[in-house]
């Protein structure tokens, strides 16, 4: 018997449903799990919220029987076929960079100085994740800080787009940096300090606390100074280009005329600096005055004999 017209009529009139398909792998990027993220053609309650998504970086496995638990839950026409289907969902993330976390953390050290001369060493550091494309937004809610021993405890809190805060306890040291010269080789006592000798390096404000903070060029070190070494404050002498013991010619004045004698340096020194000559033959001691290597200016009179030092 054919149906009654009108029953035809109304089964037409009913909305047709498409049979709900199991995904297989779904890339999130919000913080929630939809319905339609499980199911195609999920239903009427496809935009539901389910559930939150996986910590940004990291992957989650729906079973067979937790899907269909939700899935007799919010009305979907789907029963599992083997008890091996399942739904992966994959969140992306990117870690948070050191320097993220440390530069906050440098502003709330700082204390009026300025933030680039701190460095922070983070004991036990492990980078937060946070979703692939967000901002994040980092801020210290808590700090506090042993000003002696430079070492702090602190809580921040990263703010990554609509997700909760997350909140991380760290620990570490803030150590006060200086910006100073040092050498980039070892440099013997007396030798000319030249700009291949120099370069800058921040140090701890302690260990550079007595350092120079400019390059002493063309001076010379009073003792010498290893590599990596800042070099010292005050005044340095002039490069030695005449040492104890060298031969010296030394010229005077003598009648109108240039005498010439020759003498053996009883101490040391740069150009400009007066020394005291030997003359073997005389045994007279000059002072004079290093014009060169090996040179020097002299007085017409020796000083004294070497016998008068006795």
């Amino acid at each position: 018997m054919r149906p009654p017209l009108l029953c035809v009529a109304m089964l037409a009139a009913l909305p047709a449903f498409a049979t709900p398909v199991l995904r297989d792998r779904v890339v999130l990027d919000a913080p929630e799990v939809h319905l339609s993220d499980l199911w195609t053609d999920a239903g009427p309650r496809a935009g539901e919220i389910v559930g939150a998504s996986p910590a940004p970086g990291t992957t989650q496995v729906i079973g067979a029987r937790q899907l269909a638990h939700i899935a007799r839950l919010y009305g979907v026409r789907w029963h599992a076929a083997h008890a091996a289907e399942r739904v992966v969902l994959e969140r992306p993330g990117r870690a948070l960079s050191r320097e993220e976390i440390t530069g906050p953390l440098r502003h709330a050290l700082a204390a009026g100085a300025d933030p680039r001369d701190i460095d922070i060493e983070l004991a036990n550091w492990t980078a937060p994740m946070v979703p692939a494309a967000a901002l994040a937004t980092v801020t210290v809610e808590r700090i506090s800080h042993d000003r002696v021993t430079g070492r702090f405890s602190a809580v921040v809190a990263i703010l990554a787009d609509d997700a909760a805060p997350l909140r991380l306890s760290l620990a570490g040291r803030a150590v006060e940096m200086i910006e100073v010269p040092v050498a980039t080789r070892r440099l013997a006592a007396g030798a000319a300090i030249t700009h291949a000798d120099v370069r800058m390096a921040r140090l701890p404000a302690s260990r550079a606390a007595d350092a120079a903070t400019e390059a002493p060029i063309g001076r010379a070190l009073d003792r010498p100074l290893a590599a990596g070494q800042p070099f010292p404050t005050g005044p340095l002498g002039r490069p030695r280009i005449v040492r104890k013991g060298d031969t010296v010619s030394v010229a005077f004045a003598s009648g109108g005329l240039i005498v010439t004698l020759g003498g053996r340096a009883l101490s040391g020194g740069g150009l400009g600096d007066r020394i005291e000559v030997l003359n073997p033959a005389s045994r007279a001691v000059i002072e004079a005055a290093v014009t060169g290597p090996g040179l020097a200016q002299a007085r017409a009179v020796p000083l004294r004999t070497r016998d008068d030092r006795r």
